[in-house]
């Protein structure tokens, strides 16, 4: 078959062959397996949590119409997520792909494995877990009281105690609904131990979710040492070993950026395909809410990104818009219906939170619409003398690069010229002087000690990281506004805006006492993960500078070993900081102290309460695991009638103590000790970085009064 001659060329003339394209990079089909598997996860569970909440609400969270309605629901948002991760997909090599999993995989198992047993009630794990199992075995948040099993209420009695907030004749918990309702699904699916992995498991998503946020942004090897350097942070497998709500808010806040990249950059504009990810991506970020109160930062910080697009005529931003409204409604719904205690604790967070995110949607509006009639950019001719847009862009790479470096600056900085401050009459002052006496030091509980943030975020990841942090993210934004011709830098913006302006905020103020390393969870939904991908991008950055230096081998050579120091950068510090911990196990034990207080109450006995320690730890194991009723008694002197009030109501009273076994004996009963147990637990250090866990007695002394 003879070619046309404008191809084959004149008579007698040879006339070489048309160069083949390029082949990308890396498999395609590795691409879309890690652009499934990373978008997939978060949809899937914020799509069965967004529509599980009405079940819960309505007293109706049973396995039964969690199965027939919840789960349909998440499936297909994850099935949706995973078609729209796989369509927008850069390729990856396969290597960097099977070192994600296995990173992902890797840090789920060794959480689970180390996982803590925080049943007895000290701090947020241990409330989290029981609220969940109570959520388990009823189906609803609200907890009763049984007033009548003590003769009806008394003003000697009291039911309520931390984390469980007194409303009528019921307790509401605190917290947000959405991690309540994740742990009372591992408790189906796995019992009291499924109930305390579970954390691991969304971990082990979360680092997956990074692995593919990196891939779409810098590529397939930059991902797989994202993930390794994240993972390797001790708060991450800290959070993953306990009940704590950080790693559902990381895997919700980095899977819904990915599908955010997708569909910043996707090539199907317009397409059904592309409205859809868009509310999802919106959805997904905006039901943050469901999990954590902070996630309202991070929805405000999604307006602008809403209001470019939209002013931009792209299609996205409106679809966008919509997603993260219906995901923030449904969030504040939980705060004013089932978590309205906790929020109206701390509603001096919450207001400027809700108050400036409607100020700044109302401002993003207005805009939007002078942009679309073209008055905006008269406006801005008018104001900064500029002479269009082109001159606007020329300055944006520069500029962003110059924003990165004076924030870097000022929080180095910082600790010279400003201190973190607190009411010392506060919990949180009295926590800290308490801290400072135990450490030697001056007791000054004013003092927060939030100018040593990227101090605490150091320890962690180590300084190089930091270093690469500042220079990886300084690169990003420059390579982000001027674009370079490659859609992945159209989607580095809007995730650098996010996330380093969520950090930002984290780090000026993180709003918990500083005791190490609890307070270090505050760093693992966006803090670390926006460390491990801006120090990842550093080490890109200077590889692609060393490759660019010598073209040819020399160059690829260069580009090896500068890719292989960086790597050891961000890999070594933090593991040296977390192999002390590494294999430590915390509260190990009181899941079986606890059925083991269980088995010792009879049918028709209620607990009462003795002692502070008693009604703090034990209140809500009593009450919600083993449903024994249980009240703590304010005034002893009252002991003989309340107990005479037990006895009328056709019940036995048994004293219960936590402190010491003369809280029983001290009105006549002879106490018996039930749990004798030292596990250990996380230490409290201000100023150091933790390195071990310390001892931990819990004993409970029983007195039946019959």
């Amino acid at each position: 078959m003879s070619l046309p001659s404008s191809v084959a060329g004149p008579p007698g003339v040879s006339r070489p062959a048309p160069a083949a394209p390029p082949r990308p990079a890396g498999s395609a089909r590795a691409g879309r397996l890690l652009g499934a598997l990373s978008a997939a996860p978060a949809a899937g569970v914020v799509g069965a949590l967004a529509v599980a909440w009405p079940l819960l609400a309505l007293g109706a969270f049973v396995p039964l119409t969690v199965a027939l309605v919840a789960l349909p629901c998440g499936l297909l948002a994850a099935a949706v997520a995973a078609r729209v991760g796989a369509r927008n997909a850069p390729p990856v090599a396969w290597w960097s792909v099977v070192v994600v999993l296995l990173v992902a995989v890797g840090a789920g198992v060794l959480a689970a494995a180390y996982s803590s047993e925080h049943l007895v009630l000290r701090r947020d794990p241990g409330a989290y877990a029981l609220t969940g199992l109570w959520v388990a075995e009823h189906g609803t948040r609200d907890i009763p009281v049984d007033w009548a099993a003590f003769g009806g209420p008394d003003p000697a009695l009291v039911a309520e105690s931390p984390a469980y907030y007194a409303a009528g004749d019921s307790l509401v918990p605190q917290f947000l609904s959405g991690q309540h309702m994740v742990v009372a699904v591992g408790d189906w699916i796995g019992g009291t131990r499924g109930a305390l992995v579970a954390p691991a498991v969304l971990c082990g998503l979360a680092l997956l979710a990074l692995g593919g946020l990196t891939a779409r942004l810098l590529g397939g090897p930059a991902a797989a040492l994202a993930s390794a350097a994240l993972a390797l942070a001790y708060p991450v497998q800290h959070v993953a070993r306990s009940t704590y709500s950080e790693p559902l808010a990381q895997l919700v806040l980095l899977g819904g950026l990915a599908l955010l990249v997708d569909v910043v950059t996707s090539r199907e504009r317009g397409s059904r395909w592309h409205v859809g990810a868009a509310l999802l991506a919106g959805g997904v970020l905006g039901a943050a809410t469901l999990v954590r109160v902070e996630a309202l930062r991070e929805a405000a910080l999604l307006i602008p990104v809403c209001a470019v697009l939209a002013a931009r005529r792209r299609p996205e931003g409106g679809a966008l818009a919509v997603g993260l409204a219906v995901g923030v409604l449904l969030g504040a719904l939980d705060m004013a219906v089932l978590a309205e205690p906790y929020v109206g604790e701390i509603r001096g967070s919450v207001l400027p939170l809700a108050v400036g995110s409607v100020l700044l949607a109302v401002v993003a509006a207005t805009l939007v619409g002078l942009a679309r009639g073209g008055q905006l950019q008269l406006l801005a001719d008018w104001l900064l003398g500029l002479t269009g847009t082109a001159r606007l862009a020329a300055r944006g790479p520069a500029l962003s690069v110059a924003a990165v470096l004076v924030v870097a600056l000022a929080l180095a900085v910082r600790p010279v010229f400003d201190w973190g401050r607190q009411d010392p009459a506060s919990p949180g002052g009295r926590a800290v002087s308490g801290m400072q006496r135990a450490e030697g030091l001056f007791p000054d509980g004013s003092r927060t000690y939030a100018e040593r943030t990227p101090e605490w975020v150091a320890w962690w990841m180590g300084w190089p990281a930091l270093l690469l942090a500042v220079a990886g993210a300084a690169w990003l934004a420059h390579a982000a506004w001027g674009r370079r011709g490659k859609r992945a830098y159209a989607g580095a913006g809007p995730v650098l805006w996010v996330l380093l302006a969520s950090s930002l905020l984290v780090l000026v103020r993180p709003g918990i006492t500083p005791d190490h390393p609890w307070a270090d969870r505050r760093l693992v939904p966006g803090v670390l993960p926006a460390v491990a991908l801006c120090a990842t991008a550093g080490v890109v950055a200077a590889a692609r500078w060393a490759r660019g230096r010598s073209p040819g081998v020399g160059g690829r050579t260069a580009a090896v070993l500068v890719a292989a120091v960086g790597a050891l950068a961000l890999l070594v510090p933090p593991a040296l900081a977390s192999r002390p911990l590494l294999d430590e196990r915390t509260e190990v034990g009181e899941a079986a102290a606890v059925r083991e207080v269980c088995r010792q109450f009879r049918s028709n006995e209620v607990a009462l309460l003795l002692d502070l320690r008693a009604r703090r730890e034990w209140s809500q194991p009593l009450r919600g695991v083993c449903g024994v009723p249980t009240v703590g008694v304010l005034d002893r002197t009252q002991l003989a009638r309340i107990v005479a009030k037990v006895r009328g109501a056709g019940n036995d009273a048994v004293l219960v103590a936590a402190d010491h076994p003369r809280r029983i004996s001290a009105v006549g009963v002879e106490p018996v000790e039930v749990v004798r147990l030292r596990p250990r637990e996380d230490d409290r250090k201000l100023l150091t970085r933790p390195e071990e866990t310390v001892p931990l007695v819990v004993r409970l002394w029983l007195g039946r009064t019959v």
